[in-house]
């Protein structure tokens, strides 16, 4: 979690933006979540109008690979909670239609350690494999979400569905940016029926 006010406290005020790129880049190299928290729509305490800068802000943490922005007096003592949740959906929505996925795919990939795992080899295939084919959904099975996690690190222009059975490793993948995650039911000793059960369920969510 970056917090920009404990930053501000520790850094001289210009220095803030340059500490969280470049945290949000490391995080983003290492497939770790990155949640920024701040008062990133301040006005909204008050106020239904807010100001450019604000929405400047919030699409460059988008644009720079943030997976989650928490708001915070906005939404806890704030006059339209509410609207402030919908007024920033529909920003970062606006900031990812500018996104070059190609571009991301290859800078990721170049900065990424050459030796990989047989995990981030795969998933690093999976995302090519998705540009290349303009794919619109990779369902993921996973233990513990660091399949999913890894493919997501990647940003693939297509939504991930993972699943998986503990309800933890569910919450853990809410955050992640492009995941949707859904708890499998019973448990599945053949992995043909896991299979079905996913695109079914897929099917069901009206992903694909």
């Amino acid at each position: 979690i970056i917090m920009r006010k404990i930053l501000g406290l520790e850094l001289p005020s210009e220095k803030v933006f340059l500490a969280q790129k470049w945290m949000t880049w490391r995080a983003n190299l290492a497939s770790k979540i990155v949640i920024v928290a701040s008062n990133i729509l301040d006005t909204m305490v008050k106020s239904l109008r807010i100001k450019e800068a604000e929405c400047y802000d919030i699409a460059s943490l988008v644009i720079d690979g943030a997976d989650c922005i928490q708001l915070t007096n906005e939404t806890s003592t704030g006059m339209y909670p509410e609207k402030a949740v919908q007024q920033l959906a529909k920003i970062c929505c606006e900031a990812e239609y500018t996104l070059d996925y190609t571009e991301m795919f290859n800078e990721i990939k170049l900065s990424s350690p050459s030796s990989y795992g047989t995990a981030e080899a795969c998933a690093a295939s999976v995302v090519q494999t998705c540009i290349d084919m303009s794919i619109g959904l990779i369902i993921v099975q996973t233990e513990n979400g660091n399949c999913a996690r890894l493919v997501a690190k990647y940003r693939p222009n297509a939504k991930i569905f993972a699943c998986t059975f503990p309800s933890l490793v569910v919450r853990q993948l809410q955050p992640v940016r492009g995941v949707i995650a859904h708890q499998l039911g019973v448990e599945h000793e053949d992995a043909a029926d896991i299979t079905s059960v996913m695109v079914a369920e897929a099917k069901k969510q009206k992903l694909c």
